[in-house]
């Protein structure tokens, strides 16, 4: 087992737990649609979260590659950007709740903490795509202007979210993230 298979085996347990917290808590909330005010932006930021815990699980085959740049650091670098994610995947929809759920209310109380996670996260994550992923590796061609925009949109977008309350940024931001995460990955693939 290389090291790399050894860090994407942890990786895709949290990963996994992640995609479970959501599905559970979604499944409550549509089973407990009778005391349940719903508000789009929460379903929309846990769209956004599932989208990037999938397109994190994708990515990892691109660091293969940096099989002998698995140092400890490394690894755990990568393992606090998953447990980021982990912990907005827990914070993107409600837990189980007796009563009413009000989730414009829910939104309003958790943003700062939801958006300031998915700024922490998206700024490792910059992190760690400045030292394997800005230049060229390989005699790969280093990143153009759409690499950098995919990388650096989602940080400004993720920290005035956190930080403004603007219900048109609320709305209009993640759902241009999620079509352009679609576009951008469309043809790609795992192999």
């Amino acid at each position: 087992m290389s090291s790399f298979e050894y860090a994407i085996a942890m990786w895709g347990i949290l990963i996994g737990l992640a995609v479970a917290d959501l599905i559970v808590s979604a499944n409550r909330l549509i089973r407990h649609d009778h005391g349940v005010k719903w508000d789009g932006r929460v379903v929309v930021a846990a769209i956004l979260v599932t989208l990037e815990l999938v397109r994190l699980w994708f990515a990892q085959w691109s660091l293969t590659a940096f099989d002998e740049a698995m140092t400890f650091p490394i690894f755990l670098a990568k393992f606090t950007q998953v447990a980021l994610l982990a912990f907005l995947a827990s914070a993107a929809l409600p837990d189980e709740t007796p009563g009413r759920i009000d989730l414009t209310d829910y939104y309003e109380r958790n943003r700062r903490y939801f958006w300031g996670l998915f700024a922490l996260a998206q700024a490792l994550y910059l992190t760690l795509w400045l030292l394997f992923f800005s230049s060229s590796v390989d005699g790969a061609a280093p990143a153009g202007a759409i690499d950098w925009f995919r990388v650096i949109a989602p940080l400004c977008l993720f920290v005035a979210l956190a930080v403004l309350r603007l219900k048109w940024l609320d709305w209009l931001g993640p759902i241009a993230l999620v079509g352009f995460y679609l576009w951008l990955y469309r043809g790609q693939s795992i192999a």
